[in-house]
């Protein structure tokens, strides 16, 4: 698989996963129910250190995936296998 095609299907998933979120949330409203943001808030509030790792990982993966790592010169190392 390329990236641009990785990267088509990671869009896919995430514009799916908003779709059904927004989808839950409007049959929630429209049930008279609590909506997605109350049931976030309330599950937050039960287990914040959840909440701390899962802020963590999102930080880390953003950060892996959109900033341009520092590469120093010779590094990593070029490592030569001697011919026997």
């Amino acid at each position: 698989m390329s990236p641009r095609q990785g990267a088509g299907v990671v869009s896919i998933v995430i514009f799916t996963l908003l779709f059904l979120m927004t989808a839950t949330d409007a049959y929630f409203l429209k049930r008279t129910a609590f909506p997605l943001g109350y049931w976030v808030s309330k599950w937050t509030r039960a287990y914040p250190f959840w909440l701390l790792f899962f802020a963590l990982v999102l930080g880390a993966m953003l950060g892996h995936f959109f900033t341009k790592p520092l590469i120093l010169d010779g590094w990593p190392p070029h490592w030569v296998v001697p011919d026997n």
